[in-house]
Protein backbone atom coordinates (compact mmCIF):
# COMPACT_ATOMS: atom_id res chain seq x y z
CA UNK A 1 0.00 0.00 0.00
CA UNK A 2 2.79 2.08 0.87
CA UNK A 3 4.94 1.36 -2.45
CA UNK A 4 1.56 2.54 -4.42
CA UNK A 5 1.15 5.68 -2.67
CA UNK A 6 4.89 6.87 -3.37
CA UNK A 7 4.48 5.11 -6.86
CA UNK A 8 1.83 7.70 -7.38
CA UNK A 9 3.65 10.61 -5.61
CA UNK A 10 6.63 9.99 -8.03
CA UNK A 11 4.27 9.73 -11.52
CA UNK A 12 2.52 13.03 -10.25
CA UNK A 13 6.01 14.47 -9.53
CA UNK A 14 7.31 13.41 -12.89
CA UNK A 15 4.35 15.18 -14.87
CA UNK A 16 5.88 18.74 -12.51
CA UNK A 17 9.18 17.78 -13.47
CA UNK A 18 8.65 16.93 -17.10
CA UNK A 19 7.08 20.70 -17.25
CA UNK A 20 9.70 22.10 -15.58
CA UNK A 21 12.33 20.90 -17.72
CA UNK A 22 10.24 21.64 -20.66
CA UNK A 23 10.46 25.21 -20.00
CA UNK A 24 13.73 25.59 -18.16
CA UNK A 25 15.08 24.04 -21.68
CA UNK A 26 13.08 26.51 -23.93
CA UNK A 27 14.34 29.31 -21.53
CA UNK A 28 17.91 28.45 -21.62
CA UNK A 29 18.02 27.50 -25.75
CA UNK A 30 16.76 31.24 -26.02
CA UNK A 31 18.74 32.47 -23.65
CA UNK A 32 21.61 30.52 -25.72
CA UNK A 33 20.14 31.57 -29.17
CA UNK A 34 20.46 35.22 -27.91
CA UNK A 35 24.17 34.87 -26.90
CA UNK A 36 25.09 32.72 -29.86
CA UNK A 37 23.68 35.16 -32.06
CA UNK A 38 25.85 37.99 -29.87
CA UNK A 39 29.13 36.41 -30.31
CA UNK A 40 28.92 35.86 -34.01
CA UNK A 41 27.68 39.20 -34.67
CA UNK A 42 30.79 40.17 -32.71
CA UNK A 43 33.60 38.24 -33.97
CA UNK A 44 35.59 40.33 -35.95
CA UNK A 45 36.09 42.98 -32.99
CA UNK A 46 36.26 40.06 -30.20
CA UNK A 47 39.84 39.01 -28.82
CA UNK A 48 38.41 36.12 -27.07
CA UNK A 49 36.01 34.67 -30.03
CA UNK A 50 37.25 30.91 -29.86
CA UNK A 51 36.08 30.83 -25.77
CA UNK A 52 33.19 32.61 -26.12
CA UNK A 53 32.01 30.54 -29.31
CA UNK A 54 32.76 27.18 -27.18
CA UNK A 55 30.64 28.78 -24.21
CA UNK A 56 28.02 29.80 -26.33
CA UNK A 57 28.02 26.25 -28.25
CA UNK A 58 27.88 24.18 -25.08
CA UNK A 59 25.45 26.75 -23.48
CA UNK A 60 22.99 25.65 -26.39
CA UNK A 61 24.42 21.91 -26.55
CA UNK A 62 23.54 21.55 -22.75
CA UNK A 63 19.63 23.56 -23.30
CA UNK A 64 18.69 21.02 -26.09
CA UNK A 65 19.92 18.00 -24.07
CA UNK A 66 17.69 19.37 -21.05
CA UNK A 67 14.72 20.40 -23.39
CA UNK A 68 14.94 16.72 -24.86
CA UNK A 69 14.81 15.36 -21.44
CA UNK A 70 11.56 17.38 -20.82
CA UNK A 71 9.94 16.51 -24.05
CA UNK A 72 10.44 12.52 -23.66
CA UNK A 73 8.04 10.41 -23.25
CA UNK A 74 7.83 7.92 -19.72
CA UNK A 75 9.82 8.14 -17.17
CA UNK A 76 12.58 9.67 -16.05
CA UNK A 77 15.61 6.98 -15.65
CA UNK A 78 19.07 7.09 -14.01
CA UNK A 79 21.30 8.48 -17.03
CA UNK A 80 18.53 11.27 -17.54
CA UNK A 81 19.23 12.25 -13.52
CA UNK A 82 22.90 11.98 -13.91
CA UNK A 83 22.98 14.20 -17.37
CA UNK A 84 20.52 16.99 -15.39
CA UNK A 85 23.41 16.85 -12.83
CA UNK A 86 25.95 17.23 -15.21
CA UNK A 87 24.47 19.64 -17.45
CA UNK A 88 23.12 21.85 -14.11
CA UNK A 89 26.39 21.49 -12.77
CA UNK A 90 28.55 22.89 -16.12
CA UNK A 91 25.55 25.81 -16.95
CA UNK A 92 26.15 26.68 -12.76
CA UNK A 93 30.32 27.06 -12.63
CA UNK A 94 30.86 28.63 -16.13
CA UNK A 95 27.94 31.36 -15.65
CA UNK A 96 28.71 31.98 -12.20
CA UNK A 97 32.35 32.91 -13.11
CA UNK A 98 31.16 34.98 -16.49
CA UNK A 99 28.69 36.67 -14.00
CA UNK A 100 31.71 37.32 -11.70
CA UNK A 101 33.62 38.38 -14.01
CA UNK A 102 31.10 40.89 -15.14
CA UNK A 103 30.31 42.34 -11.68
CA UNK A 104 33.91 43.01 -11.17
CA UNK A 105 34.52 44.80 -14.16
CA UNK A 106 34.61 48.37 -13.90
CA UNK A 107 33.99 49.57 -17.30
CA UNK A 108 30.47 49.77 -18.80
CA UNK A 109 29.78 48.61 -22.76
CA UNK A 110 26.62 48.82 -24.23
CA UNK A 111 25.72 45.03 -24.10
CA UNK A 112 26.99 44.84 -20.55
CA UNK A 113 23.25 44.42 -19.28
CA UNK A 114 22.50 41.77 -21.74
CA UNK A 115 25.43 40.19 -20.50
CA UNK A 116 24.48 40.11 -17.11
CA UNK A 117 20.93 39.34 -17.37
CA UNK A 118 21.96 35.98 -18.97
CA UNK A 119 24.78 34.87 -16.52
CA UNK A 120 22.36 35.63 -14.28
CA UNK A 121 19.97 33.19 -15.72
CA UNK A 122 22.30 30.77 -17.11
CA UNK A 123 23.63 30.54 -13.21
CA UNK A 124 20.32 30.27 -11.78
CA UNK A 125 18.45 27.87 -13.96
CA UNK A 126 21.79 25.46 -14.25
CA UNK A 127 21.21 25.23 -10.30
CA UNK A 128 18.00 24.83 -10.79
CA UNK A 129 18.24 21.44 -13.24
CA UNK A 130 21.27 20.17 -11.18
CA UNK A 131 18.83 20.13 -8.08
CA UNK A 132 16.07 18.53 -10.27
CA UNK A 133 18.18 16.06 -11.22
CA UNK A 134 19.51 15.70 -7.86
CA UNK A 135 15.81 14.98 -6.91
CA UNK A 136 14.83 12.28 -9.60
CA UNK A 137 18.35 10.38 -8.65
CA UNK A 138 17.08 10.47 -5.06
CA UNK A 139 13.71 9.25 -6.02
CA UNK A 140 14.37 6.60 -8.36
CA UNK A 141 16.93 5.34 -5.51
CA UNK A 142 14.12 5.68 -2.47
CA UNK A 143 11.81 3.84 -5.17
CA UNK A 144 14.15 1.18 -6.30
CA UNK A 145 15.28 0.76 -2.60
CA UNK A 146 19.39 1.43 -3.11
Amino acid sequence: MLTQRFYIFINVENKKIRNFMTGAGVLLFLGGGVRFYRVMRTHTEDHFFAPHLLLASLSLFIAWKVLKIGLQKGKQTRKDAISLIRSGSILMMIWSYRLFLLLTQTTSAGGMAISRALAMLYAVMGTAVMCVGLSISRSLRIHNGD
